[in-house]
């Protein structure tokens, strides 16, 4: 005799059956994948830093934490230039989705690009004129200083990283007072920016973004430059002293930005300036009356990721 299975005929309980996984996109909030140059962990997050280009890919929807600096803007060569700005800086939470994201970390005057995001290359400075008169200034992230004659454009000197469609951070170049045959001024940097050149003073650039002022990914990740126990990052580059009035090259600001090739002050014939520190997005300094200005520091990328 065949016995009936009377549990068969119940009726099923929908509240005790559970689903597994995510229901949003149906995967797992987690890092699926990256070549990230770096990796670091505190408080139970990692933070994936990008010093060259890259991608990464997310398992779900989610949010996660973005430092992202374009590359600084190079020296202005010849003629008593302004100091160059650093790269723009995009800071805050962005919403991600699943899948791959490719990273762009820009060198010298080019923007880095992530999830999304746009960090501006710094502002690049250009020589006052006269028979050494190269290319004018291009605007950027942090404004580039201005040179003696105040021959560069508003738009070169004044940041463009807080209007860009991103957002962020950059700070303007210093300008120049009234007086006549004024230094040039410093280039933005992502803390402050560049001092404006006067008659007695050199325009400096501006210092750069400390580890407080963003949430300690740096000394997290041991990035940006070391200056007396505090971590900066994104320097502008000084200024060249012009040859009518006395003044050594503007310093370069903190966080990797250049002081300028002119060190011994009288247009510094010859003396080209130095690049400004790699994956800082600092901003260069200008050479002397006949050097060659160097690098901007090349930018970076640091994504943080908390597990829910």
């Amino acid at each position: 005799m065949i016995k009936k299975n009377r549990e068969l005929s119940k009726p099923m309980d929908i509240m005790n059956v559970g689903f597994v996984g995510n229901i949003g996109s149906g995967g797992v909030w987690e890092v699926v994948s990256h070549d990230a140059d770096s990796t670091h962990s505190s408080g139970g997050s990692t933070y994936y830093k990008y010093t060259s280009s890259g991608n990464i890919e997310f398992g779900d929807d989610g949010t996660v934490k973005l430092m992202l600096i374009g590359g600084g803007g190079s020296g202005a060569a010849k003629y008593y230039g302004g100091g160059s700005g650093a790269g723009g800086l995009y800071f805050d939470d962005v919403n991600v989705t699943k899948g791959s994201y490719t990273i762009t970390i820009g060198g010298s005057n080019t923007d880095s690009t992530a999830l999304g995001k746009t960090a501006l290359k710094g502002g690049k400075a250009s020589p006052a004129g006269g028979t050494q008169d190269a290319s004018g200034g291009v605007s950027g992230g942090c404004g580039a200083g201005n040179d003696y004659n105040q021959t560069e454009a508003t738009s070169v000197v004044t940041a463009q990283q807080p209007t860009s469609s991103s957002g962020g951070i950059g700070n303007n170049g210093g300008n120049l007072s009234s007086g006549t045959y004024d230094h040039s001024g410093g280039g933005g940097g992502l803390g402050a920016a560049g001092t404006s050149g006067t008659s007695g003073v050199v325009g400096a650039g501006g210092d750069g973004r400390t580890d407080s002022q963003l949430s300690s990914f740096l000394s997290i990740t041991s990035s940006g430059v070391d200056e007396s126990g505090t971590r900066y990052i994104g320097g502008g580059g000084g200024a060249c002293a012009n040859h009518w009035e006395s003044g050594s090259g503007g310093l370069g600001g903190k966080g990797g930005g250049t002081q300028s090739g002119d060190l011994d002050g009288g247009g510094g014939f010859g003396s080209g300036s130095s690049s400004a520190t790699v994956n800082t997005g600092s901003g260069a300094g200008a050479s002397g009356r006949y050097g060659s200005g160097g690098a901007g520091g090349s930018g970076i990328c640091i994504i943080k990721f908390t597990p829910t």
